[in-house]
């Protein structure tokens, strides 16, 4: 029987679900199995993406981002779908079947390893953003120049009329003041793309970028793993991200800060992140509870290492990237609806669905619905899947914008195609529940198993793993809950006490 004292070690990570099935399994089993069980289940594969439903232009070129850079078509198109997204948010939103109007914004998550080309595809569909902000830049310092010579008249006349002023009545001042008018506003900074952010630094600084930006990155973990998802600060954030996501007004008061309200702003969000780091992240029952994982579309392809051999690029492919991105920094080029003269206050037009259109939308909510009762096949996604119907409509207006940025109505084939989209999502998030792929014990757990399995040692003692193990267990507190999930799967046995030794249990 197994013994090792985990010395009182706090686990660094919560008892996820998929820990309590972990001990289940061993404690069904009457002890410790005589032969090693599985972390977990045989892994399903996921089904084929959609790629056309997303459309000609947008189909076309995540086609061709596969062909070129390698990619599989998941990743090709989550960064597609992100970078139409960004086009077209600041221009519509999209009417429920309650008759409630959404941002037409996507959240969207990547998780793939690295070398799995993540950044390579993104780099493909970003292109016409990139442009944009270029353009954008140039005007800038253009205004800026303009900007800087009246703010410092204005700020001239100021100190006159104050000096011209002295020893009048207040009401005079203020009479002479508001015949000057409102002070210069600075132009808005040109940045569509965020990379890092925190929400505090976001929300702080939104009044003085574009209503509509994106938190793109192909290092997702620098933000997950940053401030504003530390353990003291990840539910103001989820609450946040929440709330841009509504589209409603978001409001913050600070001691020591001004008020602040931020009316009309979109946000699109594309994080590429690794396994290990998306385990510990949709793992996390604060997130759950709080909502925002179920406001994600998560896609987990497997990797293609191994199966991409070298292939010369074709300018066939190249030349339906080009359309794609040139279509992007054409809309991105268009001012978007504004609520008044605040260039960063949005008032996007709201796309009706057709009567048909409703009709299947009806129909697919129904068909989810049921599903997610006791014993349905998603009753262990049930928030993921209560936030499907809405997620196909974001994603038809996506796409039918993208089309044509000025069609006031989505029809009947962009609602066919963007559920068939959103039930591959759905798919997916009860995909990785089911082979337990989000709990991060169990994943490291894997990563060590592989590790030893590599050493080609019979023994091995808990030293040399911290000496020169993998990187995230090279400390007791880590080791500590991924030993035990390995010892009640039998994987490893006691060998020796004094030192402590484990001996590697192989299959078969």
């Amino acid at each position: 029987m197994n013994n090792y004292n985990e010395d009182d070690h706090s686990e660094p990570f919560e008892n996820t679900e998929g820990s309590r099935k972990v001990a289940k399994v061993a404690k069904v089993a009457g002890g410790v199995p005589e032969s090693p069980l599985p972390l977990y289940p045989q892994l399903i594969p996921s089904k084929s993406y959609p790629m056309s439903a997303l459309g000609e232009t947008m189909g076309n070129a995540a086609s061709a981002i596969v062909s070129k850079c390698f990619v599989s078509p998941p990743i090709a198109s989550q960064s597609i779908l992100a970078a139409a997204c960004i086009a077209v948010q600041g221009h519509v939103d999209v009417e429920l079947l309650s008759g409630q109007s959404r941002p037409c914004s996507l959240y969207l998550i990547t998780v793939a390893r690295s070398g799995d080309r993540k950044s390579t595809a993104d780099n493909e569909a970003s292109e016409g953003i990139r442009r944009h902000e270029q353009s954008c830049e140039q005007i800038y310092k253009v205004q800026c120049a303009e900007w800087q010579l009246e703010h410092d008249i204005w700020t001239s006349k100021k100190s006159k009329l104050k000096a011209a002023t002295s020893g009048d009545s207040d009401a005079k001042l203020q009479t002479q003041l508001k015949s000057l008018g409102p002070e210069p506003k600075k132009p808005l900074l040109p940045v569509v793309q965020l990379p890092d952010p925190t929400i505090e630094g976001l929300v702080k600084n939104w009044v003085e970028l574009p209503g509509s930006i994106g938190i793109f990155s192909a290092e997702g973990g620098q933000f997950i793993g940053g401030y504003s998802m530390a353990a003291e600060t990840r539910v103001g954030s989820a609450a946040a991200l929440s709330t841009f996501w509504d589209g409603t007004p978001y409001r913050r008061i600070r001691a020591g800060d001004p008020p602040l309200l931020l009316n009309g702003r979109r946000l699109c969000i594309h994080l590429m992140i690794q396994p290990e780091i998306a385990a510990k992240f949709l793992s996390d029952r604060s997130m759950r509870d709080q909502g925002l994982l179920s406001r994600l579309n998560i896609a987990s392809p497997e990797s293609l290492a191994g199966q991409r051999l070298y292939r010369p690029s074709n300018s066939t492919d190249q030349g339906q990237i080009k359309i794609f991105n040139d279509k992007v920094f054409g809309i991105l080029q268009k001012t978007p609806p504004l609520a008044g003269k605040a260039e960063n206050e949005l008032k996007p037009r709201v796309l009706t669905v057709s009567q048909t259109g409703k009709e299947k939308l009806i129909e697919f909510s129904n068909g989810v619905e049921a599903k997610l009762a006791k014993g349905g096949s998603f009753e262990h996604v049930q928030d993921v899947g209560a936030k499907a119907m809405e997620n196909a409509c974001r994603i038809a207006a996506v796409i039918a914008a993208f089309d044509d940025i000025e069609r006031d109505v989505i029809t009947e084939d962009y609602i066919t195609r963007a559920i068939e989209i959103a039930k591959w999502y759905l798919d997916e998030a009860a995909r990785l529940a089911d082979n337990q792929v989000t709990d991060p014990i169990v994943l490291m757990a894997q990563k060590l198993l592989d590790w030893l399995h590599n050493q080609g040692k019979e023994t091995f003692s808990i030293h040399d793993i911290l000496n020169r193990g993998p990187s995230p267990l090279r400390t007791k507190k880590a080791l500590t809950p991924v030993l035990k999930v390995l010892i009640e799967h039998n994987w490893i046995t006691d060998s020796s006490d004094r030192p402590k030794i484990f001996r590697l249990n192989r299959e078969g």
